[in-house]
């Protein structure tokens, strides 16, 4: 019996410290920065004028905080520079034209950070001119009266 009592202790002792490894290990995998599962995206219309937006992408090892950098490249979408833009939205000005945007998302959370880029758009265009407003009537001619009769157009000239 005296066997027996000493052993019940030290199985106790052995199992709770199993018990603490094993937690130990799996704390510290969840102790990680951020890493990129799928890169940010940008949406949008690459137009002078026209606003631009960013998803921050897919991260593991839970992410707190997400801070966007706008960066405007040259047309094969390298030697980029940094531009004011800093949340998920982006403007673009007349300095991005004939060049492309990317953004880069840091994301973070209490162990680290960690950082990924976008792909670059296509070049950015100027805003194209709306189409010139239709001829007015040659002189003498009043403009149309259009009524709607079973689903028909009809329109009717004033003399």
């Amino acid at each position: 019996m005296t066997r027996s009592r000493s052993v019940a202790p030290l199985l106790i002792a052995l199992a709770l410290l199993a018990q603490l490894l094993l937690a130990g290990a799996t704390s510290a995998r969840d102790r990680r920065a951020p890493a990129p599962r799928s890169l940010p995206r940008i949406s949008g219309t690459p137009l002078m004028g026209h606003t631009l937006k960013a998803s921050h992408g897919r991260w593991k090892n839970h992410p707190t905080r997400f801070h966007f950098r706008w960066l405007v490249c040259n047309g094969a979408g390298k030697k980029c520079q940094k531009v004011a833009g800093h949340g998920a939205t982006y403007r673009l000005g007349a300095r991005a034209v004939r060049h492309r945007v990317r953004v880069v998302v840091r994301a973070s959370n209490r162990f680290g950070a960690a950082q990924a880029m976008s792909s670059a758009t296509r070049s950015v265009g100027e805003e194209t001119a709306p189409p010139p407003p239709p001829r007015p009537p040659p002189a003498g001619i009043r403009p149309p009266i259009v009524s709607r009769i079973a689903r028909n157009v009809v329109c009717m000239w004033r003399t």
